[in-house]
Order: C-alpha cells, then sequence, then structure tokens
C-alpha cells in the first residue's frame, strides 16, 4: 500500500508535467483517474453500519460544527492567517488543474458504472 505522502508526488507530478505542457490533458487526467482507482482498490472493505434498535447509528461522526466548537479561540486566531492574492499565472494554473483533476473523477466515477 502506497503511503499518502508517496500518492500525493505522483499525483503532484502528473498534475506539474500536464501544467508544464509535457503530457496531454486526456492522458493526464487517464493517469490521475487510475491513480484514485487504485487507492480505492487499497483500501479496506467497509462493513454495514451497525444500527440502535430506533435505528440511529451507534458510530457517529462529529460534524464540522462540532469541531468548530472545540476550538479554543486562541486555536481559531492561529488558524486564519491571511494569503497573499494569486497572480493571473497562478489562477489559471489553479483552474487548469482543478479541471484536470474534475475530469479524472469524471472518468473514475463513469468506470464505476
Amino acid at each position: 500500500m502506497t503511503s499518502a505522502a508517496e500518492w500525493k508526488e505522483r499525483a503532484l507530478a502528473i498534475t506539474n508535467r500536464y501544467l508544464d505542457g509535457q503530457e496531454s490533458f486526456e492522458v493526464a487526467a487517464r493517469k490521475l483517474a487510475d491513480m484514485l482507482r487504485e487507492e480505492r482498490a487499497q483500501r479496506p472493505a467497509v462493513g454495514p453500519l451497525i444500527r440502535s434498535p430506533d435505528g440511529r447509528n451507534l458510530v457517529q461522526t462529529p460534524g464540522l460544527s462540532t469541531f468548530i466548537r472545540s476550538q479554543t479561540p486562541e486555536t481559531r486566531a492561529n488558524s486564519s492567517l491571511p494569503e497573499p492574492e494569486p497572480t493571473a499565472q497562478e489562477r489559471d494554473e489553479d483552474e487548469r488543474a482543478q479541471r484536470l483533476w474534475d475530469e479524472a473523477r469524471r472518468l473514475d466515477v463513469e468506470d464505476l458504472k
């Protein structure tokens, strides 16, 4: 099983080759879709949810609001640092990368059907 860091490194390499013009959109999207499929195949199978007699899940994950409420004022202050405005080139690359990943996810889901 590949680690999260290795997976991220491979994904970034494919994305960067596309952004640099070394690979076409179609080839890069197909490679990313293959990676998504490989990652899903390596995940352990999830069993059925265990429910209480009233039909509620016994194991519940806390929502985002629970997490936010659990943060102290100091933690909230440290977690919202302002980011510099991206340049036009960075915005263009972000949009291109987003379209690439959207297509990879679409291909991945299409193959599940």
